[in-house]
């Protein structure tokens, strides 16, 4: 994938739902070739624009566990707390709670921090990014690295920027393997959580793990990783939650990924630049057709002036917004979005 990050790869469908996993020889006799995957240079036809939507409650770690003392069996209910129980300033606690916080609230600053975009006088518009404007410091935690859509039949797997893979099945169950490459998360349809290793965990998890073993094989062999020279900040500062992926879906134009700590991640397909941006630290990074990534203080635009393309970025990231929070708000509870066809319309 010479755009870098994501694509499509088709595997053969079980026979049935219940059927047993693939072998670990047959697995690799059909991994599909590199020919065989669409880029991001190519849009998907309209016929396979897929959604994957998720049980909004927030993942919650094992009460003090780490990757390396978690229990290698182990089950969690997820508790629901709601935007108005947690204040969001930006606070230590908050990017360490961020999935606590209600995607709609995530959404509603999103929309507040990025609305002045939408009438950015002409005298503001540049021919090139001040580097006077770029925050380094507010550097995303978390981004999405890789990605590929096997929607089709079994789910969408990604890669985080520290390495985790976390896939969303089409059952609306997801599993989540952390970055020491042995621990396991897995949150069913009613969010009840449990945590397992690649070698100890229940027998009705055995298809899952081995499709994301398949899929994490698939994105290393084949897909680059979105901001791979970026230094990230220090494991003090990493957020102690590892985010999920709430929602995604797909338009002629991008993939748009939600993030349960608050982030949206929008990947244009023609040009391959994408935008990640975090209501928490108030941020917007932008990567560019040449993979620079540059992160600039959502307000930055005000004072520094913003290029013609990148206002046209964040225009259409405002309207995809929009169509999120209208998804989450419509379902009633605010915390899961509505039917995948809700969020093609």
């Amino acid at each position: 994938d010479s755009g870098g990050g994501g694509g499509r790869a088709h595997l053969s469908r079980p026979q049935t739902e219940q059927a047993a996993p693939p072998s670990a020889a047959a697995t690799a006799a059909r991994r599909p070739a590199l020919s065989e995957v669409k880029s991001e240079n190519q849009p998907p036809a309209s016929h396979r624009h897929s959604v994957a939507s998720l049980p909004g409650k927030p993942a919650l770690p094992f009460p003090g566990t780490t990757g390396e003392n978690r229990p290698k069996s182990s089950v969690v209910s997820a508790p629901s707390l709601s935007g108005s129980q947690r204040s969001v300033n930006g606070s230590e606690d908050e990017i360490k709670d961020a999935s606590l916080v209600s995607p709609v609230k995530h959404l509603q600053q999103l929309r507040n921090m990025l609305a002045y975009i939408e009438k950015l006088p002409s005298n503001q518009l540049v021919a090139r990014l001040s580097e006077e404007a770029e925050s380094p410091d507010l550097v995303p935690v978390y981004w999405v690295s890789k990605w590929v859509d096997y929607s089709d039949k079994y789910g969408l797997s990604y890669q985080l920027c520290d390495g985790s893979v976390g896939v969303l099945y089409n059952d609306n169950s997801r599993m989540i393997l952390f970055d020491d490459e042995q621990s396991i998360q897995f949150i069913d349809q009613k969010s009840k959580e449990s945590f397992h290793t690649l070698t100890e965990y229940p027998p009705d998890l055995k298809k899952k793990i081995t499709l994301l073993k398949y899929f994490r094989s698939y994105m290393n062999e084949h897909l680059l990783k979105t901001g791979g020279d970026v230094e990230r900040r220090g494991e003090e500062e990493l957020q102690a939650r590892l985010p999920y992926l709430r929602t995604w879906f797909r338009t002629k134009n991008a993939i748009i990924l939600s993030l349960s700590n608050g982030t949206v991640q929008i990947n244009f397909f023609q040009c391959h630049s994408k935008l990640v941006l975090c209501p928490v630290m108030r941020a917007v990074s932008y990567i560019d057709e040449d993979k620079q990534f540059r992160t600039f203080a959502a307000d930055s635009f005000a004072t520094h002036g913003c290029t013609k393309h990148l206002q046209s970025r964040l225009r259409y990231a405002l309207s995809m917004i929009e169509k999120l929070a209208s998804s989450f708000s419509s379902s009633g509870a605010g915390s899961r979005p509505q039917s995948a066809a809700a969020l093609h319309k």
